[in-house]
């Protein structure tokens, strides 16, 4: 697989032509001068499966439906204020601090906390293979005929310790009194991350 460097919307990437497959492995190495060669692999995982978003102005709780198909999966939760752009869609604008209610996620006990938070991770081992309804409480009052948008994305181990060892890594910050979090590396002869990912989005316009 051929990478050519691209910008987009002012960032640099390096991106390929061909489509990716879930499940399929992928490997990437680098070169550079005076320097020793680096390479890391990984895959695809499944895209999330959401239907029926629900949320009422007055209110604080969005409700969806989350699929999830039998096997290991992972999640990573993020909700945004969203506002239309020039071609009609949505797009995100700002992260929305929310928490699991504990008043419709059985599922969820062990991360039903009073604090609030900008995303969640989350592994299927409570609900593998089961269809749940995902309740999140947001901080502010909903407003009619706002819209929200809801990202799930699907995670592999690697991404999966990549993300949660940044996660310690923050709630440790500061504290002198815990040890620093080692954040996770699949690069071998070297440091950083190649990992898949695999989110769905789904619009929640407020009623």
């Amino acid at each position: 697989m051929t990478m050519q460097f691209r910008e987009i919307n002012g960032k640099g990437y390096y991106v390929s032509a061909t489509t990716v497959a879930t499940g399929k492995p992928y490997r990437i190495e680098v070169t550079a001068g005076g320097l020793p060669g680096v390479k890391a692999e990984d895959t695809l995982p499944r895209r999330p499966r959401l239907h029926d978003p629900f949320a009422q102005a007055g209110g604080n709780r969005v409700k969806v439906y989350l699929d999830d198909r039998s096997g290991i999966d992972r999640y990573r939760i993020r909700l945004f204020a969203a506002k239309k752009g020039a071609d009609g869609k949505y797009v995100p604008v700002s992260r929305k601090e929310y928490r699991f209610d504990p008043s419709y996620n059985n599922s969820f006990t062990d991360l039903i906390t009073e604090t609030y938070h900008e995303f969640s991770l989350i592994p299927d081992e409570r609900f593998d293979g089961r269809d749940i309804l995902v309740v999140l409480q947001t901080r502010q009052v909903l407003v009619k005929d706002e819209v929200l948008l809801l990202e799930v994305t699907g995670l592999t181990s690697a991404s999966w310790q990549y993300l949660k060892s940044l996660q310690l890594q923050s709630s440790g910050d500061g504290n002198l009194f815990v040890d620093p979090t080692i954040v996770f590396s699949n690069v071998d002869k070297g440091y950083g991350i190649f990992a898949g990912v695999s989110s769905a989005w789904v619009e929640i316009p407020i009623k």
